[in-house]
């Protein structure tokens, strides 16, 4: 029955150190953007069902797009791309591509859906997006402020006290042992 029952607590140490891994390596990855970006990967989070009529997405889905190089998107194509015209926030948003304008030789401007889109604000093509249902809810909920301070922080304490009230245990019986 011992052996069950340190089975069960390591796996789910084990569970919550990989959680806790995840969402400190997302919230450390943090763009200007407050969007998670690893290399050219970026994780969107879909918090509104604004694109499940057009492409499909329900609220909840985390996304995994690439960024592409300028050169590789075509007029045609779908792409997310930052809109920061709103001082008070900055919101991703979908679109044709309509008109790719070079600036150099490796920087474009795109014309998305009618507005005019710098190439750094442009986050991938939708051709090849990752899809995870749900994932993109426990991603938010673990990434927040209050997630983080009771699936992260609060357990971490818990664990450290633990640990200290062991060592103390310990202690104990070793000098009732000595006496």
């Amino acid at each position: 029955m011992k052996l069950f029952k340190t089975i069960i607590v390591d796996t789910l140490i084990g569970v919550w150190f990989l959680g806790a891994l995840i969402s400190i390596v997302c919230l450390l990855s943090y763009n200007d953007f407050a969007t998670t970006q690893i290399g050219n990967y970026t994780l969107l989070i879909i918090d509104s069902d604004d694109m499940q009529e057009k492409y499909g997405y329900k609220e909840g889905d985390l996304l995994i797009v690439k960024r592409n190089s300028d050169k590789t998107m075509k007029v045609g194509d779908s792409a997310f791309y930052y809109d920061s015209s709103k001082k008070s926030s900055v919101l991703v948003y979908a679109g044709e591509i309509e008109n790719i304008i070079p600036v150099t030789p490796s920087e474009s401007t795109f014309i998305i859906s009618g507005v005019k889109v710098s190439g750094e604000y442009v986050i991938g093509s939708m051709n090849k997006v990752g899809v995870y249902h749900h994932a993109g809810t426990v991603l938010s909920v673990m990434t927040s402020k209050w997630g983080f301070m009771f699936f992260i922080i609060f357990p971490t304490l818990f664990l450290i006290i633990y640990e200290i009230m062991m060592i103390v245990e310990s202690f104990r019986e070793e000098r009732e042992e000595d006496e």
